[in-house]
């Protein structure tokens, strides 16, 4: 004759108790019952708690006759009802409900939720210029991901400061909400420690700087790359001329000469002197291809910095016009 095991699911209220790491349920228990087990001896199962207020809820099995129950814990403790059960000779074993979650690390920033290139959730639609756009579900470079792996396991990242240098046209010094590298901001175009925000340039590099050093978990606004504020911007101010857009060459290759010497000096003091210089960013284009920039990208890739540059700005496609 063929036999069954039933399961049942005992559950209460919404709540979490945890032990050693471990989250359940508070009162939800599954139950493995002897096979051949009647609907009668299910009933009768339950009026023997009845003063338990033991309720049976749903049935969760398409062949398994798993059922879902619940009872009230503030009549008695789990743990000695787990034990009135296993002495139930219809029992065979009951254990918590444990609970697990998705890996991902959701910061308490208000405005995190319409960061979509950070995580996409679809729900949002997306505006520039006038111009509408739907988003896309898992579009994004899995931030949340990467702060949950580092949340709790890569103890060697969290007790280390890196440092983002952001070569632009203007920085908005005075903006809290950035974890600003202040010891060694410079002013490139000028041979100048003075980092100062200019109206006439706009608020680019500051919106570049938030975008990689916001700092998180603060409560206002949006949240950086950097989990726990480990990312620091290193603000490069190289705007020159009367136009907001104006960014020379020279300008550019003295700003990497200066990042060299920085990374250069964090090394040789062993951590002592310059900054921990991992990427630079430079959120500009165009113009002519300059040897002397090409030969400061390969230094700085002898010394393992990752160069990020703009890319698709104008519309233009960059395999056929570079820009």
């Amino acid at each position: 004759m063929k036999t069954y095991k039933i399961i049942c699911i005992l559950i209460i209220f919404t709540g979490v108790l945890s032990l050693n790491g471990a989250e359940w349920a508070p009162g939800e228990f599954i139950v493995r019952l002897n096979d051949n087990m009647s609907r009668a001896c299910i009933n009768n199962l339950i009026s023997s708690f009845e003063s338990y207020e033991l309720v049976e809820r749903m049935d969760l099995s398409f062949k398994d006759n798993v059922r879902l129950f619940s009872f009230n814990p503030n009549h008695i403790d789990e743990n000695v009802l787990k034990q009135q059960l296993k002495q139930n000779e219809n029992v065979i074993h009951v254990e918590l409900n444990y609970l697990y979650r998705t890996l991902e690390y959701i910061p308490n920033d208000p405005q995190f939720r319409i960061q979509w290139a950070l995580r996409n959730t679809g729900d949002n639609l997306g505006t520039y210029k006038g111009f509408t756009w739907e988003q896309v579900v898992g579009a994004d470079i899995k931030a949340t991901y990467a702060w949950e792996f580092v949340s709790g396991r890569n103890i060697q990242y969290q007790n280390r400061d890196i440092t983002v240098a952001v070569i632009d046209n203007s920085f908005f010094m005075d903006h809290h909400g950035i974890n600003w590298c202040t010891q060694y901001a410079w002013n490139a175009s000028n041979n100048t420690p003075i980092v100062q925000y200019v109206p006439l340039y706009g608020s680019h590099g500051t919106k570049v700087a938030s975008i990689i050093g916001a700092k998180m978990n603060d409560g206002s606004g949006i949240a950086g790359l950097g989990f726990n504020n480990k990312i620091k911007v290193l603000p490069i101010h190289v705007g020159s001329g009367t136009s907001p857009t104006s960014i020379n060459s020279a300008a550019v290759v003295r700003a990497y000469s200066y990042i060299l010497t920085l990374r250069d000096l964090y090394v040789s003091s062993h951590g002592h002197h310059g900054a921990n210089i991992v990427a630079i960013n430079g959120s500009f284009g165009g113009g002519s291809r300059s040897v002397y920039l090409a030969n400061r990208l390969a230094q700085a890739e002898e010394r393992g910095i990752i160069s990020v540059f703009g890319a698709g700005n104008n519309g233009t496609n960059n395999d056929l016009s570079p820009f």
